[in-house]
């Protein structure tokens, strides 16, 4: 935070030195607006950086003219700030993006700035849920960048990495996993150590946890961790998330004091960073909870799960998480054989998971189950 600080101020120091010398409207101007807007963006402070790029691009467009590779690098810069925002503001993010795509495709052809441009495009669209115009924006965008750079170019790795989400958020994780492990060896083919690096290194990490290979996840999880600190120091939500898995293995592996260790900290940091009510915070909560649970401090685990089901009550599509919650509620008040309580709350779960997937399903099927064993027990 201290080298952002002393970034912003000798910047905003320098722009007054060019509004005085230069005028309000030269385009030096529009460059330090632009590294200003860039340090906010970092900062997270999404309106003062949107400001930036939004007066950067009004000067480009007076001097250079409406289709200018300039502006299109404002109308990215300005699709970065309202997709980075919480809640996101994804369509005024698209069109931006689309805005920046119209100028580069008119004065450059099949360049990288295109193959950027379909890159952030494709991103949008996989937010959005429209993974067929995902899909279709990344392959673009990686064949351009293979036909600029070569296949083993750190730019065609962030293609590949692209891919590899569309294919996870499709919940196909093997097509995924190839995409991401090709991305990671072009970064480690030229000996790359950042934000995307770790990135992939995380989403590489957590199919693999999923496919019950906890011991290379976790490996994976703290070579990013150690990465994410490099880059961004303890307090960041790239470490939050690495924190979390980390702790998600150790409790799996019953090692529950190291596992409380990295949930706190990475509740912490979400909270300071999304508030309460965010999901990533309820499900860490949660996560907290369980692991009281798994110790046996019965109350403890009942305050940790009340304040996640309220959290996620209040963020339309989490139904599922709030069955989960309300399981887990139910067992707590077993073990306090408070048997009224456990048959209501598996009662709701069960309500929930029969809205969500039907009668029939199999989890429905394992909910009455123990909504039974309550009952009886009751």
């Amino acid at each position: 935070l201290r080298h952002f600080s002393d970034a912003h101020y000798a910047l905003a120091e320098n722009l007054k030195a060019q509004q005085q010398m230069l005028g309000q409207d030269h385009p030096q101007v529009a460059t330090t607006l632009t590294a200003i807007g860039t340090v906010h963006k970092q900062q997270r402070h999404f309106s003062e950086a949107f400001t930036c790029f939004e007066s950067a691009l009004r000067i480009r467009e007076k001097h250079h003219g409406r289709n200018h590779r300039l502006s299109a690098e404002c109308w990215n810069h300005m699709g970065d700030v309202r997709k980075a925002e919480d809640p996101p503001r994804l369509q005024e993010a698209l069109e931006y993006y689309q805005k920046a795509l119209a100028i580069d495709k008119r004065n450059e052809g099949q360049s990288a700035h295109m193959a950027e441009d379909l890159l952030q495009i494709g991103s949008v669209h996989s937010k959005t849920g429209d993974v067929r115009k995902a899909l279709q924006a990344h392959k673009e965008s990686s064949k351009i960048n293979q036909h600029c750079f070569g296949k083993d170019d750190p730019e065609v790795a962030k293609g590949l990495i692209s891919i590899g989400d569309v294919y996870r958020q499709l919940g196909q994780l093997q097509k995924a996993l190839v995409y991401f492990e090709q991305g990671f060896q072009v970064l480690q083919l030229n000996s790359i150590e950042n934000a995307e690096m770790s990135n992939v290194m995380t989403a590489i990490g957590e199919i693999k946890q999923k496919m019950g290979q906890e011991l290379e996840a976790l490996r994976l999880f703290k070579r990013a961790l150690v990465i994410d600190r490099g880059l961004h120091g303890e307090s960041h939500p790239d470490c939050a998330r690495n924190m979390y898995n980390i702790g998600t293995i150790r409790q799996h592996e019953k090692k529950l004091e190291e596992s409380l260790h990295f949930l706190q900290q990475a509740y912490d940091i979400r909270l300071r960073i999304l508030g309460h009510n965010h999901p990533s915070v309820a499900d860490t909560v949660f996560m907290i909870g369980h692991n009281f649970r798994l110790e046996g401090k019965m109350d403890e685990a009942l305050k940790n799960y009340q304040d996640a089901i309220r959290a996620f009550k209040t963020t339309q599509g989490h139904e599922l998480d709030v069955a989960k919650v309300l399981r887990s509620i139910g067992f707590v008040y077993e073990h306090k054989h408070d048997w009224g309580q456990a048959v209501k709350n598996h009662r709701e779960n069960l309500r929930i998971l029969q809205l969500v997937w039907g009668v029939k399903d199999k989890r429905v099927k394992k909910a009455e189950e123990i909504l039974n064993k309550a009952i009886r027990s009751a």
